[in-house]
């Protein structure tokens, strides 16, 4: 609900149904900055620190996103992490699309291409500042 507070109940059951879920430990790494895009990430619990060259790190917590904007934009704007992402809590959840999956879920679905598109633009205004 905090990364996608406009998704009906059903689609966010979908979403879940494939998404690829990982527990991960403090200190390990989500993204490497550099690193090709070729999925979505959500943090589902825990916390993570996401470090890049032209800010202090920042803090993201449950509903951050990783991955976003390669999705929505192409491969051909953005095609690797501007950061490093490390969970700092001790223990972390996230969840994992692939951009196929992603396309083949809204494909016929206008409902959750809409619902995630409101959360990737949430993310990247609150990233960013806007």
């Amino acid at each position: 609900a905090s990364a996608f507070p406009q998704t009906h109940s059903r689609d966010w059951a979908l979403l879940s149904q494939h998404a690829q879920k990982k527990i991960l430990d403090c200190g390990e790494v989500i993204l490497k900055k550099g690193q090709p895009t070729d999925s979505l990430q959500m943090l589902v619990y825990g916390a993570a620190q996401e470090s890049r060259d032209d800010q202090q790190p920042i803090r993201r917590r449950l509903g951050a996103l990783w991955g976003e904007l390669t999705w929505v934009l192409g491969r051909d704007m953005f095609n690797s992490s501007p950061c490093d992402v490390t969970i700092t809590s001790d223990t972390a959840e996230v969840w994992t699309w692939r951009y196929e999956t992603l396309d083949k879920l809204c494909a016929k679905n206008d409902r959750l291409a809409a619902a995630l598109k409101d959360g990737f633009i949430r993310s990247a205004s609150f990233k960013h500042g806007l």
